[in-house]
C-alpha cells in the first residue's frame, strides 16, 4: 500500500531510497500507512484547509531523515523505538504554532474513525507531532509513551 499524501522519500533516509527507491513501502504495513493518511484527513478538518505535513525533508534539502523509517545507520532516538520497525512518524504541520492543542484535540477525539489507529502519542514536542502504531497492552485510548 502506498500513502495518498505522502511520497516514500517522506518516509525514508537517503541511503534506504537509493537503494531500495519505491520498494521501501514494503518495510511499512497497511495499517501504519492508513494511518498517515487519516491523520492528514483529521487534520485537514481541523484546520479548515489542506494541510502541509512532512515527516522527512532531506529530499528538498533539508534537515530531517529520521524522522520515519530509522535503520541501522541511524544514531539518533532510542535503540528499540518503534521508528525501528516502521511504525512511528514525527510530522511537521506548516504554520502550525501549537502542537500542544492538536495534541489535545486528538486525545479529544480519539474514537474518530480516522484517529483509531494511532496507539501512541508523544508529550511535550514543541515543533513536531509523534504518532506510532505501537501495540500497547491493555491500550485503552491514545498514552504517551515515556522516555523512548
Amino acid at each position: 500500500m502506498k500513502a495518498r499524501h505522502f511520497a516514500i522519500y517522506e518516509l525514508v533516509d537517503p541511503i534506504t531510497h537509493t537503494i531500495y527507491g519505491d520498494r521501501a513501502w514494503m518495510f511499512f504495513q497497511d495499517d501504519t500507512i492508513q494511518m498517515l493518511d487519516d491523520l492528514w484527513d483529521f487534520v485537514k478538518d481541523w484546520l479548515g484547509k489542506s494541510p502541509t505535513i512532512w515527516i522527512n525533508d532531506w529530499e528538498w534539502g533539508g534537515q530531517y531523515q529520521w524522522s520515519g523509517l530509522r535503520t541501522i545507520y541511524c544514531k539518533e532516538g532510542a535503540d528499540r523505538s518503534i521508528h525501528r520497525l516502521a511504525g512511528a512518524f514525527d510530522l511537521k504541520i506548516d504554520g502550525l504554532k501549537d502542537y500542544e492543542a492538536l495534541r489535545k484535540e486528538i486525545i479529544f477525539n480519539q474514537n474518530h474513525p480516522l484517529l483509531r489507529r494511532i496507539m501512541r502519542i508523544e508529550a511535550d514536542t514543541a515543533t513536531w507531532l509523534h504518532i506510532d502504531r505501537a501495540n500497547v497492552p491493555n491500550r485503552i485510548g491514545i498514552v504517551y509513551p515515556k522516555g523512548e
